[in-house]
């Protein structure tokens, strides 16, 4: 039982990933049900991270910046260490396919190999296909204009 009061006030942490002219409708959706169960609960329940690839502000799709605490390097040097997000979430909008970065491939493979969610926000999930997530639901991804199929046919083909 005191294994289950102390899970109960443990504070759940969720790294949210920006990439330029990612959707705004979709991040606020993500971030907003944390910032409201917080004051709910009327306790940090949950915390969230933003980070960017340099750390520095990402434009969204409506052409709002938002700023970050960390970049990509900072990310993958603290992932495992002491920032530990249970959850990262690949927040991505327009022009997705044109971000194409090695490191960020690498690092969330290794995060979800050390256990940690992963998922998508909008087109985020091109990102996860294109880093080798979500072959096996190629039939049941839906995306932007519905081409979620052909973009994971151009990853693995």
């Amino acid at each position: 039982m005191a294994d289950q009061g102390f899970e109960a006030l443990k504070t759940h942490r969720v790294l949210f990933f920006l990439v330029p002219q990612f959707s705004m409708i979709a991040f606020s959706s993500a971030v907003e049900p944390l910032r409201l169960a917080n004051r709910t609960l009327g306790r940090k329940a949950y915390e969230w991270i933003i980070a960017s690839t340099d750390g520095q502000p990402v434009i969204a799709s409506n052409g709002l910046s938002v700023g970050v605490d960390m970049s990509l390097d900072q990310v993958r040097q603290r992932s495992l260490d002491d920032i530990k997000p249970e959850l990262i979430l690949i927040s991505s909008g327009l022009q997705v396919e044109s971000f194409r970065n090695p490191q960020f491939d690498g690092w969330i493979r290794a995060m979800h190999r050390h256990g940690t969610g992963i998922g998508g926000l909008c087109t985020g999930a091109w990102l996860l296909a294109h880093a080798g997530f979500l072959a096996h639901l190629a039939g049941e991804l839906v995306g932007d204009e519905h081409r979620a199929r052909d973009v994971v046919q151009e990853v693995y083909v």
